[in-house]
């Protein structure tokens, strides 16, 4: 269904094949190509853009979320990179007229030349559904190979396979799951891209390698993992935690994206020369392609003043004395300000060693942040804003 509606070339290829192949070559850039230059690749992750103002003091640029990402798009077009890669929840609650409004600023994105892949989040898909989705964006995208089954689908840039899975419409609630038909599709798709000895980047809106134990974060397809390291798959992208992030297990790296809105306001630069890769997040840059940056640092500093009294609120609530709610809060604050630079990895010794660590931890255990904050103290951490390795 996905490839009659985003592809209409679908229905030649049985019977021009090689109409097809000289299609392709116009509107999709010469897919399965071979050759291994440079590619050059920016990331984000949960835009939740939406045209009705959103009220959070906790995230207050989400009430910009529309000039957010107008501002990520320009800096994008003035990097041109290669392809640019939306990881999920892309507008907040999937209405269809803020699916037009990304779709017009990803226009000048595709016009400038630039490759997009993007894949739904669980906030795409609230209110609308997957042909509604998949007609407002398809025009965007330049795909091999689509999964009849869900939005999931295959984009070849310079001998590197872009595996787009969607893991979000098939379960009822939008929590991270593939069907059994779309986990044979990829399953097939990996072994296409080991028969051509094509680099696969996995990307996703859930996390493939961190959950929080509640099924809130990861894709609840437990032998993902296991398929993606039979075929040899080094890298994986996702985002859904607004937490920059980077991950490994036994050769598996996952980039966490982190949310523009929130943070450090990050967006990622992936290169890859041959078999090296590197990536770093960095900032986006309001100065030079916005007209609210001057907003945004106020805005930075309401909403750390925000968390930090939500903090506080949640711990006097449970019954601490002031003095432990602000010393527990005090961790808190620490605990985000080290993740959010990317840093905790060299002081998560001293958070643990903070002696109102573990109540702060238990005083926050029914809340996101308590089993998350617990998890990611518990794991190995590395810098979360850059990595190198070598994919083999």
């Amino acid at each position: 269904m996905q490839v009659k509606t985003c592809l209409n070339k679908g229905m030649f290829r049985k019977l021009l094949l090689c109409v097809l192949f000289m299609l392709m070559a116009v509107s999709c850039g010469q897919p399965y190509e071979t050759s291994e230059a440079e590619l050059f690749v920016m990331v984000t992750s949960d835009l939740h853009l939406s045209e009705k103002e959103q009220n959070s003091s906790v995230i207050p640029l989400s009430a910009y979320s529309v000039e957010l990402a107008r501002t990520a798009a320009r800096e994008v077009i003035a990097e041109h990179p290669d392809v640019f890669i939306l990881c999920g929840d892309n507008t907040n609650s999937g209405r269809e007229s803020d699916e037009h409004i990304l779709h017009d600023i990803l226009y000048e994105v595709k016009e400038a030349g630039i490759r997009i892949i993007l894949v739904p989040g669980n906030h795409d898909l609230n209110i609308t559904d997957e042909n509604t989705f998949r007609t407002v964006f398809c025009d965007l995208l330049q795909t091999d190979e689509e999964d009849p089954a869900s939005l999931s689908y295959v984009s070849v840039v310079n001998n590197v396979m872009f595996l787009a899975a969607d893991d979000s419409s098939f379960d009822e609630y939008n929590k991270g799951r593939f069907s059994d038909d779309t986990m044979e599709w990829i399953r097939r798709q990996l072994i296409r891209a080991e028969k051509a000895h094509r680099k696969v980047i996995f990307i996703s809106h859930h996390n493939v390698l961190f959950d929080d134990g509640r099924g809130n974060y990861g894709i609840m397809n437990k032998e993902l993992e296991a398929l993606l390291k039979r075929y040899h798959v080094q890298l994986c992208l996702s985002g859904h935690t607004h937490q920059q992030d980077i991950l490994e297990d036994d050769g598996l790296y996952e980039i966490v994206s982190g949310a523009p809105m929130s943070g450090t306001h990050p967006v990622g630069r992936l290169r890859i020369d041959g078999d090296q890769v590197t990536y770093d997040a960095q900032p986006l840059d309001f100065e030079a392609f916005s007209d609210i940056a001057p907003l945004v640092h106020t805005l930075d500093r309401s909403a750390s003043e925000a968390t930090e009294a939500m903090f506080r609120d949640i711990f006097l609530r449970k019954g601490y004395t002031e003095e432990e709610a602000d010393a527990m809060t005090d961790t808190a604050s620490l605990f985000l300000h080290y993740y959010g630079l990317g840093t905790l990895s060299e002081h998560k010794q001293e958070i643990l060693d903070d002696p109102y660590c573990e109540r702060m931890l238990e005083g926050l255990s029914d809340a996101n942040y308590g089993p998350w904050m617990d998890s990611v103290l518990h794991s190995e951490l590395r810098n979360a804003v850059s990595l190198s390795f070598e994919y083999r």
